[in-house]
């Protein structure tokens, strides 16, 4: 159950990270949100670097959630072993996203205007 409970923690919170970094609620930081070079210059980058990787982030969070659900049924239905295994699917998801998310971010933070 604390896999399961793991999805929904990680899907809230790159949701909620990454939405807060592009409206700005969540400025520059070195603890949450995309934190590489070109995202840290100014807030302006800060958040047309998470504007682009938020409709990627979005789907990772929606399949993390899903995952969550499809393994609570499997827990409910008495199958451990599956449950567990779709459990770590999440984890899978955010990694493969790393990478296009990342570019993404970047490119949209390079090109963003020098701003606050």
């Amino acid at each position: 159950m604390l896999l399961i409970g793991t999805c929904f923690l990680l899907a809230g919170t790159l949701l909620w990270s990454t939405r807060a970094a592009m409206s700005g609620r969540l400025g520059p930081n070195l603890l949450a949100g995309i934190r590489i070079t070109s995202t840290l210059r100014d807030g302006s980058a800060w958040r047309a670097g998470h504007a682009a990787a938020w409709p990627i982030v979005r789907v990772a969070a929606a399949t993390s959630v899903i995952l969550g659900l499809v393994a609570l049924i499997l827990v409910l239905l008495r199958h451990p072993l599956p449950a567990t295994a779709v459990a770590f699917l999440p984890v899978v998801v955010v990694l493969i996203t790393v990478v296009p998310t990342v570019r993404r971010a970047r490119l949209a933070s390079e090109a963003a205007p020098p701003g606050d």
